[in-house]
């Protein structure tokens, strides 16, 4: 998988590139004027492993360490 997919105009063609960048915009300008307000980030693992949504608006409890004595 590449996590980067190439999309310059000398690989994917004038009218592919054309595309791409029509779409990105059209996508850009709709989520910027959208109501819609995600609370969570898409991680690389979960990727992997099919959509899994982190809340990131509340930090998880971290274990305690038993401490050396």
């Amino acid at each position: 998988m590449n996590p980067a997919p190439d999309a310059e105009v000398t690989s994917v063609g004038q009218e592919n590139f054309q595309w791409v960048i029509n779409a990105v915009a059209e996508m850009a300008v709709k989520k910027a004027l959208s109501d819609e307000k995600p609370y969570g980030e898409m991680r690389w693992a979960s990727f992997l492993g099919g959509p899994k949504w982190v809340d990131i608006r509340t930090p998880k409890p971290r274990k305690k360490v038993a401490e050396r004595g």
